[in-house]
């Protein structure tokens, strides 16, 4: 054999024998899909709790016992799936140790050693090994800890300073006002260089959600309200909805409940409108799961008239629609059902045409008032509310009864026609009632009366245009309505 051959071929085993050992080193080394090593030296604990973010709350994700022969030190490892986002570690007093980012790294240790009773002071002594990502988060953590430091001292020495009035020193307030700008502005430019300067990053994207919208200069002509729309359009703009992570991060709940609470307009129109831009543009599942149950959680149970409107859609167009594949088939036919219940009895439908017998037994119809307002008063002879509200509504009916152009049908929701029929005789309410039960539809279940006392307000084309309403609130919404002043 050829000299030269031969020692190739001996030097290509050695080489693929290394390669074979070192491949063989690496499964071995990651034989779990994730291992983190957690070292905290002179922690008491024989227990820690790993935790994690999701939207609003906190949940325990593993319980780890000290290693055998390897004083406070944790292994957190499996082959199942561990998220992308923000960890909490905690002792097992559940006093939090500190917090880590869970992203492309998924074998490395943390480590902090030099750890002294009572508060330990993990931050200071601690490191990641292996983690890029974390080595980030911990420098953005201690940078962050001296700005607010020197901020929060220089705010203090300002106040102190002021509060001597006419002696204190103007030159001495002008540099520590000097002194706080340049403090916070270079806090502002070290955050945007962790931002953008490190995009693909789960803890850049995280921070990045705290950036706010940039207004530019209204454009000549336009009106008083192009910044706020600018504004609500471009809300999102600083947030990767293509990031499922951002979901165990305690920033986004935050962000979007301000959305609704205080960004979005409160109509209902207004509510679908952004809420589908939205879920448009959101491509992550977790955050297009967690924002489709929020805002139908958050509508199905709202105190504002006619946002039920709101789960109505988002019933219909998302999970009748089959885009929410999570939702357990028996929870979805309940949604599904009560979406089409409350359908037809929203602001603007239509009301169903009750017909029912007053106690001479002749037919009445919500359709048989031509009225500008027609008030349905569902009532029951048990409930107490009922009884306070009842002759609130009567001497609201014998004032504006004319002026109003209203008219009120009385629906008793008890089967007990001997004491409806007595109540009737000992109180005031002087105007159709019916009752007994007996009607051409379950009117309970079709105007989706389950508590007492209950108004619809219906305008002469029987059209609903509230309902819910309390009787404080009904001669104010009612003068409103016949002015212009008002639409549900």
């Amino acid at each position: 054999m050829n000299r030269n051959l031969f020692l190739w071929l001996v030097l290509a085993a050695l080489l693929f024998g290394m390669s074979d050992a070192s491949a063989q080193k690496r499964a071995k080394k990651e034989k779990y899909n994730y291992e983190i090593t957690i070292v905290l030296e002179g922690v008491p604990d024989t227990m820690l709790y790993i935790g994690y973010y999701y939207a609003d709350k906190t949940y325990s994700r593993d319980s780890l016992f000290v290693e055998k022969r390897k004083p406070y030190t944790f292994v957190l490892k499996g082959n199942d799936t561990l998220s992308r986002g923000v960890y909490i570690v905690a002792g097992q007093r559940k006093n939090k140790y500190l917090e880590f980012v869970m992203d492309t790294a998924r074998h490395f240790t943390i480590r902090a050693t030099q750890l002294q009773p009572p508060f330990y002071d993990v931050l200071n002594h601690l490191e990641f090994i292996g983690s890029p990502e974390n080595d980030l988060f911990l420098e953005f953590q201690k940078r962050m800890v001296v700005f607010q430091s020197r901020v929060m001292e220089t705010g203090k020495a300002y106040k102190q300073e002021e509060a001597k009035g006419e002696q204190a020193n103007m030159e001495a307030l002008a540099a520590m006002k000097a002194e706080q700008k340049l403090c916070l502005d270079s806090m502002h430019e070290y955050t945007n260089s962790v931002i953008y300067g490190h995009p693909d990053h789960l803890f850049s994207k995280i921070q990045r959600m705290n950036v706010d919208v940039e207004i530019p200069e209204k454009p000549a002509g336009a009106d008083s309200l192009w910044e706020y729309r600018y504004y609500v359009n471009h809300y999102w703009d600083n947030t990767d909805l293509g990031e499922d992570g951002l979901i165990c991060a305690p920033l986004f709940y935050p962000k979007l409940k301000r959305f609704y609470d205080g960004i979005v307009p409160v109509s209902v129109d207004s509510i679908i409108k952004y809420t589908d831009l939205l879920l448009d543009k959101t491509t992550s599942r977790e955050l297009f799961k967690y924002v489709v149950w929020y805002v139908t959680h958050k509508y199905e149970r709202s105190q504002y008239v006619g946002q039920d409107a709101v789960f109505v859609h988002m019933v219909l167009k998302y999970y009748e629609a089959g885009r929410c594949p999570w939702v357990d088939s028996t929870q979805l036919e309940a949604m599904v059902e009560r979406a089409h219940k409350l359908d037809p009895i929203l602001l603007g439908r239509t009301a169903p045409n009750l017909w029912m017998m007053d106690t001479n037994h002749t037919l009445h119809s919500n359709y048989e008032f031509n009225r500008q307002f027609t008030i349905m008063w569902f009532w029951d002879v048990d409930c107490s509310h009922c009884k306070s509200a009842t002759p609130k509504l009567a001497e609201l009916y014998h004032r504006m009864k004319d002026s109003l152009d209203m008219e009120v049908m009385a629906i008793c929701m008890s089967a007990d026609t001997v004491a409806w029929k007595r109540y009737l005789r000992e109180h005031d309410m002087p105007w159709v009632n019916v009752g007994g039960n007996v009607a051409n539809m379950d009117f309970i279940d079709v105007y989706d009366v389950h508590s007492t006392p209950y108004i619809y307000v219906l305008n002469r084309e029987k059209k609903i245009i509230v309902k819910k309403l309390s009787i404080e609130e009904l001669e104010n919404f009612l003068r409103k309505y016949a002015k212009g002043e008002v639409r549900y």
